[in-house]
């Protein structure tokens, strides 16, 4: 049987099809204790012009994917910033929020229909699954690890989705790491504190609290290092002040001062180290409200 007729694709307009397009994970991983339902507002930004500012010279589309009996079994966005497109060494778009069922035939059709969509907007390349936006959520394809559960915004996904990307064509790009620590006292904690403490002892450098009093010098101080370490990357944009500071902003209610640390040389800010409870020990019943 044809893509055509097995399925049939379907571009969210309207409150309707977006709750369809919303609710589907629901399906696909219930029974997972690991895996947290998103914040409804938090994915319904991403896709708001007057929340993304990756709309100013880009675009996004949603589709919901039916089956025979018109039962929602798939979902995908795609999306392109020429800003951020011409960065690379071609044209490229992206696509992201993808579910579905286990079906590589399902796959193919929302594959095809993100990757005509960016063509058409003259893209050459297409990254995925990531996010319209930045790289802190929604970013990437968990492939090891599904035994635990994911931190805020990170990716969540069922085991075959990495056989889905990469039978369509989709190779590895590059591999991020999230680790879980017992915080106990150990050797290797030790000797941690024997560097830390020869580094307190060496003139020019010290270490202090974020001062919550101060929002606008720590979301400084941050931009400054994050530039620096970051913003040679390929694909990354160097943070500006507005941006810095709204990210302050949007952290400040879960920020507990005592495990938010800069650290600087000469009063120069030189690194930073940033700790804020995972939200999705908090979410996980709120399913999606």
């Amino acid at each position: 049987m044809s893509k055509q007729t097995k399925y049939t694709l379907q571009e969210v307009t309207d409150a309707r099809l977006e709750r369809e397009w919303l609710d589907l994970p629901k399906r696909i991983y219930r029974g997972n204790r690991n895996w947290v339902c998103p914040l409804d507002p938090s994915i319904r930004a991403v896709f708001d012009p007057a929340k993304n500012d990756l709309f100013t010279g880009g675009e996004a589309i949603r589709w919901v994917l039916r089956d025979a009996s018109g039962q929602v079994v798939g979902r995908i966005a795609a999306f392109y910033n020429r800003e951020k497109a011409m960065l690379e060494t071609q044209p490229t778009g992206g696509c992201g929020f993808f579910e579905c069922i286990d079906d590589q035939q399902a796959a193919d059709v929302m594959f095809d229909a993100a990757r005509m969509w960016l063509a058409s907007r003259g893209m050459e390349a297409m990254d995925g699954p990531i996010n319209f936006g930045n790289r802190d959520s929604w970013w990437g394809l968990l492939v090891e690890g599904h035994e635990f559960q994911p931190l805020y915004e990170n990716p969540y996904n069922p085991p075959y989705y990495k056989d889905l990307f990469e039978r369509y064509g989709f190779c590895n790009y590059f591999n991020q790491h999230t680790y879980i620590w017992r915080s106990g006292i150990t050797e290797n904690s030790n000797r941690i504190f024997d560097r830390a403490a020869h580094l307190h002892a060496t003139p020019g450098y010290h270490v202090e609290n974020i001062d919550m009093k101060n929002l606008e010098e720590a979301a400084e101080n941050f931009r400054i290092v994050y530039n620096k370490a970051w913003a040679l990357f390929s694909g990354v944009k160097p943070l500006g002040r507005d941006e810095a500071m709204r990210l302050m902003r949007m952290l400040r209610p879960i920020i507990d001062p005592r495990i938010v640390f800069f650290a600087y040389f000469n009063d120069e800010p030189i690194g930073f180290f940033i700790m804020v409870p995972d939200l999705n020990r908090l979410i996980g019943k709120f399913n999606g409200k």
